[in-house]
């Protein structure tokens, strides 16, 4: 549970998507008429905003909008999507199903050049990681999203990160590593 609140806490500043709440009976009616493009969009916005409250729902329209944005060339919002299609595989206890979304929305990210949301995805990776108990890899990841974010200057970040990476070294047994 530890887990889950550090990378929604971190999710939250690093992608930079507005935290605006929608009405989400409207953003579903707007639906039925839209062309893809605004499909796309709305079924990311929707997902993002319920996806603790229906799961399987937006599970799917995370997937569909993840495809509709690929075919229409918009690798951010593809990579979006694919971020909270992780974050719910995650969040049912589908750590392999979750990893292969988040290293999709990295590998778009990384393509695109969008280091924020770069640094989340970096995250994510290393909470699957960890959970997984592939410890090296988690502290790899851990330590790529931490230096994408000391560059960027954010120091509550940063301390959240090393924070992340001394998990590993606590689950390790392994405290004298922990030293950064």
């Amino acid at each position: 549970m530890k887990n889950a609140w550090m990378v929604f806490i971190l999710i939250l500043p690093l992608t930079g998507i507005s935290q605006k709440v929608y009405n989400v009976d409207s953003l579903e009616a707007l639906l039925a008429g839209a062309g893809d493009s605004l499909r796309a969009s709305l079924l990311y916005k929707v997902a993002k905003q319920e996806y603790n409250k229906n799961p399987d729902k937006c599970l799917e329209y995370a997937e569909e909008a993840a495809s509709l944005a690929g075919e229409r060339g918009d690798s951010a919002l593809q990579a979006m999507s694919y971020q909270i299609a992780g974050v719910i595989h995650k969040n049912k206890g589908n750590f392999e199903l979750a990893m292969e979304k988040q290293v999709k929305a990295a590998r778009i990210l990384e393509n695109i050049g969008n280091k924020m949301m770069l640094a989340s995805s970096y995250n994510d990776l290393g909470v699957l990681n960890k959970n997984l108990g592939h410890y090296e890899k988690a502290i790899g990841y851990y330590k790529k999203s931490l230096a994408i974010i000391m560059e960027a200057g954010n120091e509550r970040v940063s301390a959240l990160l090393l924070n992340n990476i001394g998990t590993i070294y606590d689950a390790k047994e392994d405290l004298d590593s922990a030293e950064f």
